[in-house]
């Protein structure tokens, strides 16, 4: 009994030396490293909420405006036949398979070529992803249909954004090239009020700089650059001349399919002629680039609002505002359906190498002897 007692006495001397007292957690220690996690997730909140409310308003002031003034749009509305819809339509199509090479270059570059089917299904389908909530759903959509057409997702997501941004360069050389026709009002038009004046010569300031930063030797750092912040992997080869300058042309031929589109909607509404087309290319460029940066889905009502800025004083006869207004939301339409026919004829160019692959992986199964 002494001995044992003596060995327990001991063993517990030595636990209570082994384990030393643990002093009581400060909760004043743990609240600096739990605060700025707070903060974050609240800004966060609020951010989505005070979007959420901007894109209820700006829905709001489109509806009132289409209901108060919705003779002179519904009148802008009757003057499109079926043949016009199906030729902006076209246009817009045609649009899209120049966007889709300007992409299709553009993961070329950076070392992943593929053929135009799978870059059309990359960039058509993808494009969908604008009409969802958030600016982020297009990059990620493009990136994982990237992969299934064999691309890795960072080099998917750097060649949409590379494209995206050689996309809005090409806008400010076409808006800069209209200026002069732009600028100009027409014999029956209204004369540009200041704010649209100074935001399309500002153009002219911006150009410089935008061309500066596709240089491809800027224009690999910037990229790089953002590649670090969003902590992406680096670029394994410096972007090129050949490949920016086929980028920047496709972009280019987007813009002028955009503006035919726009144009044919019009109907000689704006004049006749060269002049009438370039102002449409123009204000379409400037307002669908533009329009990337607003804070709702696909940039509704911002787009709209630019085109009828820029487009109403060239409108012949009355009301140009609200028939500005009825054909720039005509165009939103046709955009719409041009987007899902296009991602339709794309998906459809999948099928052929689907079945081959769904024939390859079924085991074939040979006749049993009766």
């Amino acid at each position: 009994m002494t001995d044992a007692a003596t060995v327990d006495d001991q063993e517990l001397a030595s636990a209570g030396q082994a384990q030393p007292a643990v002093p009581a957690a400060d909760p004043a220690e743990d609240a600096p490293v739990d605060a700025p996690a707070e903060r974050v997730g609240l800004r966060q909140r609020i951010l989505k909420i005070a979007k959420l409310v901007f894109t209820v308003v700006i829905f709001v002031a489109i509806g009132y405006y289409l209901v108060t003034n919705w003779d002179a749009v519904r009148a802008a509305w009757e003057t499109l036949t079926w043949t016009t819809m199906l030729l902006s339509t076209l246009a817009v199509l045609l649009g899209l398979a120049a966007s889709s090479m300007a992409w299709r270059d553009a993961v070329r570059d950076i070392g992943n070529p593929v053929a135009f089917p799978a870059a059309a299904r990359v960039f058509v389908i993808g494009q969908l992803g604008k009409y969802v909530p958030g600016t982020v759903w297009v990059y990620l959509l493009q990136t994982e249909l990237g992969r299934r057409a064999g691309v890795p997702r960072a080099r998917a997501f750097l060649a949409s954004m590379t494209a995206m941004a050689i996309g809005i360069v090409a806008a400010l050389i076409v808006g800069v090239a209209a200026l002069p026709v732009l600028i100009t009002s027409s014999d029956a038009g209204l004369s540009y009020v200041r704010p649209v004046r100074i935001g399309l010569l500002s153009m002219i300031v911006v150009l410089p700089f935008a061309l500066i930063a596709i240089v491809p030797r800027v224009l690999t750092f910037l990229v790089s650059t953002a590649l670090r912040v969003l902590r992406r992997p680096p670029l394994e080869a410096p972007l090129t001349w050949a490949g920016v300058l086929r980028i920047l042309a496709w972009s280019i031929v987007t813009w002028l399919c955009y503006g035919a589109h726009l144009w044919l909607l019009f109907d000689g509404g704006v004049g006749d002629g060269l002049p009438a087309y370039l102002r449409c290319v123009g204000a379409v460029a400037v307002a669908v680039a533009v329009a990337m940066f607003f804070p709702t889905p696909s940039g509704v009502g911002g787009r709209e609002g630019l085109l009828m800025a820029t487009m109403a004083p060239f409108v012949i006869g009355n009301r140009q505002a609200e028939i500005a207004f009825g054909i720039a939301w005509a165009s939103r339409m046709i955009f719409f359906v041009a987007e899902l026919v296009g991602a339709g004829l794309a998906a459809l160019t999948d099928l052929p190498g689907r079945w081959g692959r769904r024939r390859k992986t079924t085991p074939a199964t040979e006749p049993v002897d009766s």
